[in-house]
């Protein structure tokens, strides 16, 4: 009988990071049968899904609340199925907070632990340091500070991937006289929600620039049509590497595309907008006051422009874009050190896994 293997990628950036490591581990594994949350991609390679991710997506503290019974009942069922499938390893995916609630009883169940995407905890959740060291046999970095940030903290088995975007190739320079703008509203339907409507208003202001729109096949098509008018150029998710590589500024919604943005060395501007209620949970609730976007993080020094809340504005947008023009060449170069930040050896995850698995 095979053994089971629990894999838990509860977003989409969860299936793309994924992709990096899990056709080899399959390929190299043909007596494990892998289990748990993903999408059709994830089906193709063979794992059976308990859920899709499309059912697990939310953002901001308000959707998770109203998702709550989903999730309890959810990990319910995957702790169910790994106790009647006498699993033996799992692979947690990024999406934090569910997947941390999965350490501890996992870890009782006999189940060895790879925890991909390493926590932000630096960022605003230290405190769950300690369960990182207890319960996870092997955790993943991305960002080039992580692995020492945690190895400082008592976690031995830390290790520097590097992030899937770094491996993409754009082209190096960047037209400041150019006008195309890249617009990225975001991946989740709240956000694209309370965004697009922004930066549409802005685009109305600037007529004389070109806007190309990205849309995401799991947001809501009704969000997009009302402003699709307003966009010289519609490009689906799957063709971003194609609008980074001819775009040169963009308007992006805070999350990885602006790392991407960085890596593509494109000066863009960085919006965050939430409801009200989840701006008040979190200005009580998170410590973390710094910069919003990594490559201000990787830097400690506003590169982007960051607008988050009451300061994302069609108003405040055009400022930062009049301040990103002037400086373009200057925020280029300072790209240009985030790529070479993210330079550092790495291992080759598969390879730690399946180590960890014999």
């Amino acid at each position: 009988m095979k053994e089971s293997v629990l894999i838990i990628q509860g977003e989409k950036s969860g299936v793309e990071h994924a992709r990096s490591f899990l056709p080899e581990i399959i390929s190299n594994r043909k007596d494990l049968n892998f289990f748990g949350v993903g999408n059709s991609e994830s089906e193709e390679l063979g794992v059976e899904l308990l859920f899709d991710l499309k059912d697990f997506s939310s953002m901001g503290f308000s959707e998770v609340i109203t998702k709550l019974p989903f999730y309890i009942n959810a990990r319910k069922k995957i702790l169910s199925e790994v106790e009647k499938r006498n699993t033996k390893y799992a692979i947690l995916v990024d999406f934090q907070s569910f997947n941390t609630s999965l350490l501890k009883p996992l870890f009782k169940q006999g189940v060895k632990i790879f925890y991909y995407v390493a926590p932000q905890a630096w960022a605003w959740k230290e405190a769950r340091v300690s369960k990182f060291e207890r319960y996870v046999n092997d955790l993943f970095c991305l960002l080039p500070f992580e692995k020492k940030w945690f190895e400082s903290r008592g976690i031995k088995n830390a290790h520097y991937v590097s992030h899937p975007l770094v491996n993409k190739k754009y082209i190096n320079e960047k037209l400041k006289d150019s006008k195309s703008v890249a617009i990225l509203p975001g991946s989740r339907n709240s956000e694209v929600k309370y965004l697009l409507p922004i930066f549409v208003e802005f685009m109305k202001k600037n007529p004389s620039f070109s806007y190309t729109l990205v849309k995401l096949e799991n947001v809501d098509t009704k969000l997009y049509e009302l402003y699709e008018q307003y966009f010289h150029f519609i490009v689906s998710s799957e063709n971003v590497e194609d609008v980074l590589q001819t775009s040169s500024f963009a308007i992006a919604a805070s999350g990885t595309i602006t790392l991407e943005c960085a890596l593509a060395h494109i000066p863009t501007i960085v919006c965050y907008k939430v409801s009200l209620l989840n701006e008040c949970i979190f200005n009580n609730f998170v410590r973390y006051k710094g910069y919003a976007s990594i490559a201000n993080i990787v830097l400690n020094r506003e590169v982007f422009p960051e607008l988050l809340q009451e300061e994302c504005t069609p108003y405040l947008i055009q400022e930062a874009f009049k301040k990103v023009s002037s400086n373009y060449n200057e925020i280029v170069s300072d790209l240009e050190k985030v790529s070479k930040e993210f330079q550092l050896k790495k291992v080759d995850t598969a390879k730690v896994i399946l180590e960890g698995m014999q």
